[in-house]
């Protein structure tokens, strides 16, 4: 039934995964706390390899041409081939990585819990410069327009140009760990102290300020003029872009962690109440949920009608769209 769907697969890891999976040439590649990265087929969810580091992989892996790239709290960054799961190299930073890495502009951008922002060259994994953030950042970066946007752990939104130098700073009452999105020369955030921030994209003045009711840790997405994000008061709300106001909410048994994706028609995330939701974009009315046997405060990814997302219940699942 609608309210409680079967996956078409699922594989098992040896721990949790809060990790975001990405796809490429026919493999499904998500990170666990077993301190693995894993490739498993699409097609069927069958193991294809793992990548030992030595501590959890909490980072969602992107893709770096015929590599993945990830971070694990064993304080480096790896890039491995994909096709073999060899190890193409490594970067040492002092802390470990909780956010996920993005590639553009033949770098690879993240931040760490040692309060540093890296730019690392694609090629060989060699730093190109770093930039104090002033707390831990496990805000992931977005790249629009030339400039990186994310958040720290101090309350602070960052705006950095493509050779680190600051172009500007907005503050928010409490860390930010959600990861900024961009829209109609907006960056729409989350923030710990209970709001959702839309801030000029080239100045960082404010636009408009939501409150929810708890802490927000969920990223935003943006679709069609409208913002949709997760907070620990057990909601997704739907806002307006251009003005700030709500548009419509959906609340479910737990916290809303999880990052929404939109996929089509439908607005689907992860909630600590161990569902999945998929809702109507327009008026959030429920199109069909599936429970699993722990939270999920990963995000989800979608391939050709097939939803992918993880559980802490060690499971990576696959679900029809």
């Amino acid at each position: 039934s609608p309210n409680n769907v079967l996956p078409l697969w699922s594989f098992q890891c040896e721990d949790e995964i809060r990790s975001t999976p990405c796809v490429a040439e026919g493999k499904v590649f998500v990170g666990a706390y077993d301190n693995n990265l894993y490739a498993v087929d699409i097609e069927n969810g069958e193991f294809v390899w793992k990548y030992a580091t030595e501590g959890g992989v909490a980072s969602s892996p992107s893709m770096l041409g015929d590599r993945v790239v990830f971070g694990s709290l064993d304080e480096h960054l790896y890039a491995v081939y994909m096709n073999a799961g060899q190890t193409a190299w490594i970067f040492r930073a002092q802390g470990r990585i909780y956010a996920s890495p993005r590639v553009d502009f033949g770098h690879v951008f993240f931040g760490c819990d040692d309060g540093n922002f890296y730019a690392v060259n694609a090629t060989g994994g060699r730093e190109a410069w770093h930039v104090d953030a002033g707390a831990r950042v496990r805000s992931s970066a977005r790249i629009c327009d030339e400039l990186l946007y994310f958040g720290s752990d101090d309350g602070v939104v960052h705006a950095l140009d493509l050779g680190g130098k600051v172009k500007w700073r907005f503050v928010t009452k409490r860390g930010v760990i959600s990861s900024p999105a961009v829209a109609e020369g907006l960056v729409v955030v989350g923030s710990q102290d209970w709001s959702v921030y839309a801030v000029d994209a080239t100045s960082g003045w404010s636009s408009w300020r939501y409150r929810t009711n708890n802490a927000v840790a969920s990223s935003p997405a943006i679709h069609n003029g409208v913002v949709y994000i997760g907070s620990a008061d057990g909601m997704l709300h739907a806002i307006d872009l251009y003005s700030g106001q709500r548009r419509w909410t959906y609340e479910v048994e737990n916290q809303v962690n999880s990052s929404p994706l939109v996929y089509r028609d439908t607005v689907i995330f992860g909630g600590n109440d161990g569902c999945v939701y998929s809702l109507d974009v327009k008026n959030g009315e429920l199109r069909w949920r599936f429970q699993s046997q722990g939270m999920i405060p990963g995000s989800a990814t979608a391939y050709e009608d097939i939803i992918l997302i993880g559980s802490t219940d060690g499971h990576l699942y696959a679900l029809a769209a």
